[in-house]
């Protein structure tokens, strides 16, 4: 019997709990506020204009107030507030502060031959077909499995007079197919402020500013970098000033190059930042057009046996929309010593000599059936005296010259001429969604050491190869 009323305790003070809060009147609740639209992060031709969110009702009007309770009896608590800190509103403050924005990229590559990355002999953004040198069994055929192109990042308010940029992804190009060895990777951080609506100052690092094109396709770091496309980060300074709706004009002052070795060196002691100045014409629904360029002074081999030399390039740019299904981009430049400014080109000057080149790409895309596309694109880069170019490599002992000891020297890329052309269709089953199947081709001519080239099968390689992946923006 009294192990019954102890199991019935509980129940008994949960039924008189029940009815002596059904008999108190229910606080008033706090109003639902309408959350804010979102801005469209999903792939498309252009962006989509999204609609201002609908303002939140009116609150409901106060109850009247009660009748005044005899003497007698104790006045009524008041209602408690509504807690504030978990409240919607707070949680669409937040939304509208950062916004979070990225791409997860699965990709299946298939190559004939070796490929490289930067001069690195593996598939983790391909940019060449790989110097035959350096890569293990350059004539066989290979396959990989890449997610190191996967990126993240975030606006910290976006809409704002005042905003910050950042944006991380994995790629390591010294890794040929990680997996939890991938690592976190910079790629922007900035401050923008817009003093006025048709004026902005952005300070930190950033895309280049005579480049804003890069072509269609899944290879997004790989993006005909040394094939045509010039354009890579910066650490700077940047404006850029609307004095008309048809014109934008930019002006950026930066450093010559990355230096990711422990002691300040030729960047650093150079003295001299980089100067660009961008030029677009703003054609509404067709496009833009514009021109670029950069330029500064290399110091070369700081010291009694220096050498000082101009650098930069300069280029003509275009994204245009003949009609609501078809893009065309495109870039053409030329160029001295570009290599040495951190721009992904193939003319690496040196002490003893300045390199120039020239070179382009242009890439088409065609969509069809409202979720679908097919996309080309074609990119060349030659140095004008092809014989100017350095190996990148050497041998630890020149005395055994052995494939297998061979590594990279840090003189540049050592392309002589590069070309890259690519075929694809992309499906998007789902708006954010694009799943590709996309053809390549790489041509490469690599400057070699001279006792190698009549030991290589070709100074010039040619690799043929397939993507396949998939591409989910959020």
């Amino acid at each position: 019997m009294l192990r019954a009323s102890i199991w019935l305790l509980p129940v008994v003070s949960l039924l008189a709990f029940v009815q002596h809060a059904s008999a108190q009147s229910p606080a008033e609740q706090p109003v639902q506020p309408v959350p804010a639209a979102r801005l469209d992060t999903s792939p498309a031709l252009s962006p989509a204009e999204t609609a201002p969110a609908e303002p939140a009702p009116a609150s409901a009007p106060p109850r009247p107030a009660a009748a005044p309770a005899a003497a007698s009896e104790p006045a009524p608590a008041p209602p408690p507030p509504p807690p504030a800190a978990s409240t919607p509103g707070t949680l669409d403050a937040l939304a509208n502060l950062i916004r979070f924005h990225g791409i997860i990229r699965p990709v299946v590559t298939f190559s004939g031959g070796a490929l490289e990355s930067f001069s690195n002999p593996n598939a983790s953004a391909p940019t060449a077909a790989a110097n035959p040198v350096l890569a293990n069994l350059p004539d066989e055929s290979r396959l990989t499995l890449q997610v190191a192109q996967t990126r993240f990042g975030f606006w910290i308010n976006e809409p704002g007079e005042l905003r910050g940029h950042l944006e991380f992804d994995f790629i390591d190009f010294g890794k040929a197919s990680p997996t939890v060895q991938a690592l976190l990777r910079l790629r922007i951080a900035t401050v923008e402020w817009s003093p006025a609506k048709n004026f902005t100052i952005a300070a930190g690092q950033d895309w280049d500013l005579p480049t804003p094109i890069n072509p269609f396709g899944l290879n997004l770091v790989g993006g005909h970098f040394q094939a045509g496309n010039t354009g890579f980060m910066r650490q700077q300074i940047k404006t850029t000033y609307k004095p008309a709706d048809a014109l934008e004009l930019g002006f950026a002052v930066g450093l010559q190059a990355p230096n990711a070795t422990p002691k300040d060196f030729a960047v650093e002691l150079a003295r001299v930042p980089t100067l660009a100045l961008r030029v677009t014409a703003l054609l509404g629904s067709l496009g833009r057009l514009g021109m670029g360029g950069i330029i500064t002074q290399l110091r070369f081999a700081p010291g009694p046996m220096q050498r000082r030399a101009w650098a930069g390039a300069g280029n003509i740019f275009g994204e245009l929309t003949p009609t609501a299904t078809t893009t065309l981009r495109f870039e053409g430049y030329v160029g001295s010593n570009a290599a040495n400014l951190g721009v992904l080109s193939i003319g690496q000057g040196r002490p003893a000599l300045d390199v120039a080149e020239a070179g382009g790409f242009i890439s088409v895309r065609q969509g069809f059936l409202s979720n679908q596309a097919v996309y080309a694109t074609y990119g060349t880069a030659h140095t004008l005296d092809p014989d100017e170019v350095e190996p990148s490599y050497n041998y630890p002992d020149m005395n055994t010259p052995t494939f297998s000891t061979a590594v990279s020297a840090g003189r540049g890329p050592g392309i002589r001429w590069n070309q890259v052309a690519r075929l694809g269709y992309e499906w998007k089953p789902l708006k954010p969604l694009a799943i590709a199947l996309e053809g390549f081709w790489y041509n490469t001519s690599h400057a070699l050491i001279p006792s190698d080239v009549s030991r290589v099968q070709t100074t010039k390689p040619s690799v043929l190869g397939v993507d396949l992946g998939m591409a989910y923006s959020f």
